[in-house]
């Protein structure tokens, strides 16, 4: 029985504590007293401007010849092969390969990559690129990557 009153009387403690008066919470700016039961201030969404950002961030830089543009070039893939050069060097073009392609990864992120795959018989890379395979796995599926 004293167990248990030494245990509620802790819980009361923690109950107590946790209390929060709301004159020490911090206020918003501008904010006017309002009742407990509001929900507080209210944020206005703003509309996006038109005006072109100038957040170096907010442009993609071409690696092949630092040209910044605004769009991704879909016809360019993982290491910079061209679906042109994957297929003329008999590699196979996937839109939507995995990232952990030829790395034996335990664990993979699921997403797209735009790469040009092989399998050093089949499907082979361009000239100055090399196959990318873990060689743990029979038929495994590869990526070029530069030599």
């Amino acid at each position: 029985m004293k167990k248990i009153l030494v245990f509620l009387a802790v819980i009361l403690v923690f109950l107590v504590s946790c209390d929060v008066e709301p004159e020490r919470l911090p206020k918003a700016e501008n904010q006017e007293d309002v009742n407990q039961d509001d929900a507080g201030p209210v944020i206005e969404p703003q509309e996006p401007s038109e005006e072109p950002s100038t957040d170096p961030d907010d442009t993609v830089v071409n690696q092949r010849n630092d040209q910044k543009y605004d769009e991704i070039d879909e016809g360019i893939g993982f290491a910079g092969i061209t679906k042109q050069q994957c297929v003329e060097a008999g590699g196979y073009w996937n839109e939507c390969g995995s990232p952990c392609a030829g790395t034996d990864a335990d664990f993979c992120i699921q997403m797209c990559q735009v790469q040009c795959e092989c399998d050093d018989q089949e499907f082979t890379c361009p000239e100055g690129f090399k196959c990318r395979l873990s060689g743990k796995i029979a038929d495994e599926m590869g990526i070029c990557i530069k030599k």
